[in-house]
């Protein structure tokens, strides 16, 4: 039979065994804890850079539309030009009886 001796160092022996696993489990957590906060600040830095380089292919979009209406523009009034140095061409070669 257990003497009250032998339960109490059967007690203390589990209160170790405790405390030991809850160290153990105290210190798996927080290497778990830091090496997810690494990661979080991995991310947080990936996500930067994208957010960067997402800001700068939206300001060379921008300066593409820019250019791409100022081009437009250059072009119609380029088309306009050359339709009315058409009509005054056509004008002075009827006017000098140019034309069969």
């Amino acid at each position: 039979m257990i003497t009250f001796r032998r339960m109490i160092y059967l007690l203390i022996a589990i209160i170790v065994l405790l405390s030991v696993t809850i160290v153990v489990l105290s210190i798996n957590f927080r290497k778990a804890q830091l090496s997810h906060n690494r990661k979080v600040s991995d991310l947080h830095y990936v996500i930067a850079q994208l957010t960067a380089d997402n800001d700068e292919k939206l300001a060379q979009l921008e300066l593409s539309d820019e250019l791409r209406l100022t081009l437009q523009s250059a072009r119609d009034k380029l088309d306009r030009q050359i339709l009315e140095l058409q009509h005054d061409l056509v004008g002075k070669i009827v006017q000098h009886g140019l034309v069969d």
